[in-house]
C-alpha cells in the first residue's frame, strides 16, 4: 500500500497516513501554503482543491468534505533509537525522487542549510507564536504552550500523555473507553500499544534491561519479557508482538485547540513493583463436572475481594470477565484454553489497569464459544 509521511514543524506533529485510494492507486498530497492553528494544511493533488488540515486529517471542503484519512502508527524518535528498535531498517538514498521536480528545486536541495530548523527557539519559547490559533483557544492553565504530548487517537476517543509528567521513562497501563492501552516512554520517545494479546489483556511493569534498548517490561499474567519495540523476547509469549496504536506527538496548544474534547492521562497505571496476583484459576477438585455451571460469587456483597467458582465439563476456550451495568468490560479474569474441571478464582475489585472500581452492581460473565455456552450473574461491591 501507499503511505504519506507528513511533518509540521510549527506544531511538532509527524503523521503518517494510508495514501491508497479505493482503486488501489496512490493519493498524493502537497503543501498548500495555508495554516490553521499554526498547523500544516495539505491539499489533494488529484483535484488540487480539497484541503486536509494535518492534525485532524479530515477534508474541510470539496466533494470529499468530511472524509477522514486513515492515521497510521508512527514513532517520533532519534535515528539512533530507531536503529535500536529496528536494526534492519533501510534508508532511502539522499535525493530520491528529486528528478520529478524542477532544476531550481533540485539545486535547492543541495544547499545543506535547508535541513536546519529555521525558527530559532520557537520549540521552547512558550510566548513565541508566529501565527495565532483560530478555531478555539487552548487551556494553558493545564500545560504550557509548547509542552509536548503524545496524542492517542482511537476514532473519536482521544487522550493526551504529557511528556513532562512521564518522567525520564515510564511503562503506563491505561484504558480508554474499554480499550486497554500501554504507553512506553523514554526521554522524548513515546510508543502506544494495545495490551490485548491473543484475547487476553495484559498488565505490564518495568524491569531491568536485557539488551541495548532502554526500556524493558514484563507482563503480570505470564511473566513474559518484552522489549520497548513491543516484542516478547522470552517467556510463554515469546515471539508475540504488541499492536501499535495510531498516535502522534504535538505541542499542547495545537493538540488542545484542535481536540478540545481530549482527556488527559491521570498519572495512574504505573506499577512500581510486581503486584500480587489476584485472579489465578485454581482447579478445586479432580472430579469431572457434568454441566457448565457458573456459581454465585462469595461473599456477596463483598469488600475488598470475592471468589468466583465455575464448572467446565469439557476442554475448551473460555472467557470470564467483569462488566458494569452499561455492558462495558471492566476486567478480564480468565481467557484461553482450559481443561475440564472445577475452577475458582479471586477478583480484587480492580479494573484492567489495577485501579479500584467504584461501589455498585457488576455482572460477571462466563462464555465458551466452542461449546456454545454462556452464563452470567450479578455481584455487588460495597466499599
Amino acid at each position: 500500500r501507499f503511505i504519506s509521511v507528513t511533518l509540521c514543524p510549527l506544531t511538532g506533529t509527524p503523521q503518517v497516513f494510508d495514501a491508497t485510494d479505493e482503486d488501489g492507486f496512490q493519493i498524493e498530497f502537497g503543501v498548500s501554503g495555508l495554516l490553521i492553528n499554526s498547523n500544516l494544511v495539505m491539499y489533494d493533488r488529484r483535484d488540487e482543491v480539497t484541503l486536509y488540515p494535518q492534525m485532524i486529517y479530515t477534508a474541510i471542503n470539496g466533494e470529499n468534505e468530511g472524509d477522514r484519512l486513515t492515521l497510521l502508527p508512527v514513532v517520533h524518535t532519534t535515528f539512533g533509537r530507531w536503529k535500536q528498535l529496528h536494526p534492519d531498517t533501510q534508508v532511502a538514498e539522499f535525493g530520491s525522487g528529486l528528478d520529478r521536480y524542477s532544476s531550481r528545486l533540485q539545486d535547492a536541495f543541495k544547499n545543506l542549510s535547508i535541513y536546519e530548523y529555521p525558527y530559532g527557539n520557537y520549540r521552547t519559547n512558550n510566548s513565541y507564536l508566529i501565527f495565532p490559533w483560530t478555531t478555539s483557544e487552548p487551556d494553558l492553565s493545564r500545560h504550557n504552550t509548547k509542552d509536548l504530548v503524545l496524542g492517542v487517537c482511537m476514532g473519536d476517543l482521544l487522550r493526551a500523555y504529557p511528556f513532562s509528567e512521564m518522567g525520564r521513562q515510564a511503562v503506563i497501563n491505561d484504558e480508554i473507553d474499554g480499550n486497554s492501552i500501554l504507553v512506553v516512554y523514554e526521554r522524548g520517545t513515546s510508543i502506544p500499544y494495545s495490551r490485548d494479546v491473543n484475547g487476553q489483556t495484559l498488565t505490564f511493569f518495568e524491569v531491568e534491561g536485557a539488551g541495548d534498548l532502554p526500556v524493558w517490561f514484563e507482563d503480570v499474567e505470564t511473566r513474559s519479557l518484552w522489549s520497548m519495540a513491543g516484542v516478547a523476547v522470552d517467556g510463554p509469549l515469546q515471539g508475540e508482538r504488541l499492536e501499535q496504536i495510531p498516535s502522534y506527538n504535538s505541542m499542547w496548544f495545537a493538540w488542545h485547540t484542535y481536540w478540545p474534547q481530549t482527556t488527559l492521562w491521570n498519572g495512574e497505571g504505573i506499577l512500581d513493583e510486581l503486584p500480587p496476583i489476584t485472579a489465578i484459576l485454581e482447579p478445586v477438585t479432580d472430579a469431572m463436572p457434568g454441566d457448565f455451571v457458573l456459581d454465585q460469587n462469595h461473599p456477596n456483597p463483598f469488600n475488598p475481594s470475592t471468589r468466583i467458582r465455575f464448572d467446565l465439563p469439557h476442554d475448551g476456550e473460555i472467557h470470564l470477565a467483569i462488566y458494569n451495568t452499561m455492558g462495558q468490560r471492566i476486567r478480564r479474569l480468565a481467557d484461553g484454553f482450559h481443561r475440564a474441571g472445577v475452577y475458582e478464582l479471586t477478583w480484587d475489585g480492580g479494573d484492567g489497569s489495577g485501579r479500584a472500581v467504584a461501589s455498585g452492581a457488576y455482572i460477571y460473565r462466563l462464555e465458551s464459544a466452542e461449546l456454545g455456552l454462556v452464563a452470567s450473574r450479578q455481584l455487588v461491591l460495597a466499599r
